[in-house]
């Protein structure tokens, strides 16, 4: 009967000893490519990201090819997939022309064909129909928006340059009540007080106004920098378990586990402690 005691807890004990193996094999070896993460922030965290592009008649067409290329370089900082971040977008004038959806491309580079491959529409400007449209389709599961219970960061992000033909208030205050996070760039002479109604809060991050589409490319930097502190943000609400803390305490609990074990079979008197004294001592 001892001996059958004996190998009961010899096999429990070997369990929490191969769980705390696992342990720090994901500590040693973290699944993912994880120093780039660490460089490319925004990659760390998936998102359905739409943008809403301003394809208006006063946007002259050398100046439209330098909003493609600023969308181009801002896919550099996201890690494009199915599982990761899904990309939209739309471009508007006097009617909204929807040109991909989320669900549309899963590749980085089909979305960055698709984007040299949009043509100007030279028309007006109507900002809040897009943003409606943004809302009510683009952002649906039926487009390929992920379920709001998944908590993925719904983006949408304005690009324009003149004073909207239509009221933007109201839409995107709607908008932003509904879960997107709203970035409202403004190019040339934009009223601030527009782009203020349309974009998130805090409008230090997401409000911008450049003062020509040949400055617009600095925004690239501004995006990353946010893209970090969001990272770091969903960093400090995950558990780290290559955290020296965390390591601590999971040491602690396969301590804590084998004593109570050993002590509710009578055998704490028979069992050298020392035989568990390889575990890592903090």
């Amino acid at each position: 009967q001892n001996s059958f005691v004996y190998i009961l807890v010899f096999q429990k004990s070997l369990y929490l000893i191969e769980d705390w193996k696992s342990n720090m094999a994901a500590c040693i070896q973290p699944a993912g490519d994880w120093k780039s993460d660490m460089a490319n922030p925004c990659k760390a965290i998936p998102l359905d990201f739409f943008f809403v592009i301003d394809s208006s008649r006063s946007i002259r067409p050398h100046d439209y090819e330098k909003v493609k290329t600023f969308i181009i370089n801002l896919l550099q900082f996201l890690k494009v997939g199915p599982d990761d971040t899904r990309v939209g977008l739309l471009q508007y004038g006097s009617i909204v022309q929807p040109e991909f959806s989320l669900k549309t491309y899963s590749t980085k580079a089909e979305v960055e064909q698709a984007v040299r491959n949009m043509e100007h529409l030279a028309t007006g400007t109507m900002t809040g129909l897009a943003i409606q449209y943004t809302m009510e389709t683009a952002f649906t599961e039926e487009e390929g928006a992920r379920p709001a219970s998944f908590n993925i960061p719904r983006i949408a992000m304005v690009v324009t340059d003149g004073r909207p033909q239509d009221t933007v208030e109201g839409i995107a205050a709607e908008a932003r009540q509904a879960g997107i996070q709203i970035f409202a760039i403004g190019v040339g002479r934009v009223d601030m007080n527009i782009l203020k109604a349309i974009g998130s809060e805090p409008h230090s991050e997401h409000v911008h106004l450049v003062a020509n589409f040949s400055q617009i490319e600095t925004l690239t930097s501004v995006f990353h920098r946010i893209c970090k502190g969001k990272a770091e943000q969903s960093l400090e609400k995950s558990p780290n378990q290559c955290l020296c803390e965390n390591i601590i305490k999971f040491q602690n609990r396969v301590s804590e586990k084998l004593i109570n074990l050993m002590q509710n079979n009578i055998l704490l008197n028979r069992i050298m402690f020392s035989t568990f004294s390889f575990l890592p001592v903090p």
